[in-house]
C-alpha cells in the first residue's frame, strides 16, 4: 500500500507524519530501529524510550493509487497538522522528501548515536524496550519466522558471529557469569530436566565443531572443567554414549 502515514503519542498526543511505497513495511522498519534505539528522528527515539511502544499507534492518513503522488500528499498533510513544529510533533522537515539512498554521518549522527547507545544502557530503558518486545503477539512471530526462513546470512556475517563467540568481549562474559549466577535451584532444576536424554544432531555436532575451532581454553578454564566433572559417577547410559562416540571418531579418522 502507497500513502502517507501518522505515528501517534497517545500520552502527550505528539504526531510524526510520513510517507511510503509500503506503508506497512515502513511501520516495521520504524518499530524495529526504535526498539535498537537507532531512529533518525532524535526526538521520536526519546519520546519512545521515555513512554515505551504502547504508548504509541499507527494509522494511514491517505492511500495514494500512484507513486508518483505521495510525496505531494505527504507535503499537503504536513502543511496541514504541522508536525514539524516541536510542540506538536516529531518531524525535522517542512517540505516532504524521499529519503532512498540518503546516508547520515558525520559528528552530529556520531552525537545521536552515542547518546541513544548511553540511554540503552540505563535499566529502566531496557525494561520497557523488553517490555515492548514482549506483547509481540503469536502470529505476528509467525510471520517474522515464516519471512526469515529460508533466508542464508552472508559469509562475512557468518564469520563475524563466529568471532564474537570465539572470543567474546570482558563485558560479554560478565553479562554471562551474572546471567548463570542468578538462576534460582528451581531454574537450574527445569533446565536440567529438559536436556536429560537429548543429543544433538550431526549438523549440530558439525556447525558447534566449527565455531569452536581454533578456540583455545586458558588453564584456568580446563581446572574448572575438570574439577565440575571429578568425582561424579557416570551412569551407563553416560558410559555407553561416550563408547559409541569414541567408536564413531576413530572410524572417521580411519576412513579419512
Amino acid at each position: 500500500m502507497k500513502g502517507v502515514y501518522l505515528i501517534r503519542n497517545l500520552v502527550n498526543g505528539k504526531i510524526y507524519v510520513g510517507s511510503s511505497f509500503d506503508i506497512q513495511r515502513r511501520w516495521r522498519e520504524h518499530k524495529n530501529r526504535l526498539l535498537r534505539g537507532q531512529h533518525h528522528s532524535a526526538n521520536l527515539q526519546a519520546a519512545w524510550l521515555k513512554y515505551g511502544a504502547l504508548a504509541f499507534e499507527f494509522e494511514v492518513l491517505e492511500e495514494c493509487a500512484s507513486a508518483d503522488i505521495v510525496i505531494v500528499c505527504e507535503q499537503r498533510w504536513l502543511d496541514a497538522l504541522m508536525p514539524y513544529d516541536k510542540v506538536i510533533g516529531y518531524n525535522r522537515r517542512k517540505v516532504a522528501e524521499s529519503c532512498l539512498g540518503i546516508k547520515r554521518s558525520g559528528p552530529r549522527e556520531e552525537a545521536r548515536l552515542a547518546a541513544v547507545a548511553a540511554a540503552m544502557k540505563e535499566p529502566a530503558v531496557r525494561a520497557k524496550i523488553r517490555a515492548a518486545k514482549s506483547v509481540i503477539s503469536p502470529e505476528t512471530r509467525r510471520k517474522i519466522g515464516d519471512a526469515r526462513r529460508g533466508k542464508k546470512m552472508s559469509r562475512e556475517a557468518v564469520e563475524q558471529m563466529k568471532a564474537r563467540v570465539r572470543n567474546p568481549s570482558p563485558e560479554t562474559l560478565a553479562k554471562m557469569s551474572l546471567a548463570s549466577a542468578s538462576r534460582s535451584a528451581e531454574a537450574k532444576r527445569k533446565i536440567a530436566e529438559s536436556l536429560k536424554g537429548r543429543m544433538p544432531s550431526d549438523l549440530a555436532r558439525k556447525r558447534a565443531s566449527e565455531v569452536n575451532k581454533g578456540r583455545v581454553l586458558s588453564e584456568e578454564t580446563k581446572e574448572k572443567m575438570a574439577a565440575s566433572k571429578r568425582g561424579k559417577p557416570r551412569d551407563e547410559a553416560t558410559k555407553a554414549k561416550l563408547r559409541e562416540s569414541a567408536l564413531r571418531y576413530y572410524a572417521e579418522r580411519r576412513a579419512a
